[in-house]
């Protein structure tokens, strides 16, 4: 896969802020995270559950689609703002500028208040999650699960928005693109999932 031969051009051992005071703290999102550390992160845990998941279970980088639906929706298919509602954001909901840590993320699962109805925390705020849907459009193809990028695709998408952004960035609909290997950023990180492939 292209993620090796981007590993050995940089003999890459650790995400960017490994170690970093600011962005090392118990219990806080893992930073400065390319896409191929992520996959790579998935397929080791996968391999570290596999005698515990149910038999065609994965762990993988959710598609934008699979991340906007487990932040917009209710358990009655009804598509909101935010993921506990329609009300505007509060530092009690989520992580975001101007919120209890100016310089860093906050601790996962800080924002109680703030949970999807799946029961997922920090959807928005926090750190821009990384996806691993099609770079070739959304909302056509965000459902689309890639396997390997190349190196040089400059059309990852991240969802959710971060701890440096305003109120304004931290909605369902939130949505930027990064590069493959962006790696400079202590606002980007990721989550996985646990479920058969889509």
């Amino acid at each position: 896969m292209n993620g090796w031969k981007w590993n050995q051009d940089r003999d890459r051992v650790q995400p960017s802020f490994w170690g970093n005071e600011h962005f090392s703290d118990k219990n806080q999102p893992v930073v400065g995270i390319t896409w191929y550390e992520v996959t790579a992160f998935a397929a080791w845990l996968k391999a570290q559950l596999a005698n515990s998941l149910p038999e065609d279970y994965h762990v993988y980088v959710p598609t934008e689609a699979q991340w906007e639906v487990a932040c917009a929706y209710d358990g009655d298919g009804q598509r909101h703002l935010y993921p506990w509602g329609e009300e505007k954001p509060k530092h009690d909901l989520a992580d975001f500028a101007g919120g209890r840590n100016p310089d860093r993320p906050a601790p996962v699962g800080c924002c109680p208040a703030g949970v999807a109805a799946c029961g997922a925390l920090d959807m928005v705020g926090s750190v821009w999650e990384i996806t691993t849907s099609s770079p070739d459009g959304y909302p056509g193809e965000s459902g689309t699960m890639v396997v390997d990028f190349t190196i040089n695709n400059y059309d990852i998408p991240w969802r959710g928005g971060g701890w440096e952004n305003g109120s304004a960035s931290v909605h369902c609909a939130a949505r930027d693109r990064t590069h493959l290997d962006h790696d400079f950023m202590n606002h980007d990180g990721f989550r996985l999932v646990i479920s058969p492939l889509p």
